[in-house]
């Protein structure tokens, strides 16, 4: 079984415990599982407003182009509904 030590919390891990990296050189994250997801945890905390802000104004953006693919889908599926 191999280990890896953890760059943020130092203990050593299983390479299970770390997330694959394919531009890191061992091809694993440095930081382990839940050293990663305590720093996102984090990281949303601070900056929800911000991220659903982003999210909304994003929406917003391409609502047009949402609904028009929407109505495209349920035609379709009518159709096929009907032909059945």
């Amino acid at each position: 079984m191999d280990v890896k030590t953890c760059a943020t919390c130092g203990e050593a891990k299983d390479l299970t415990e770390f997330r694959k990296a394919p531009t890191c050189r061992d091809g694993l994250t440095t930081s382990c599982k839940t050293c990663l997801n305590a720093a996102y945890r984090a990281w949303y905390a601070a900056n929800a407003e911000k991220k659903h802000a982003a999210a909304s104004a994003s929406y917003q953006a391409r609502k047009d182009k949402i609904n028009a693919h929407r109505r495209a889908q349920r035609a379709e599926q009518k159709q096929a509904t009907a032909s059945e």
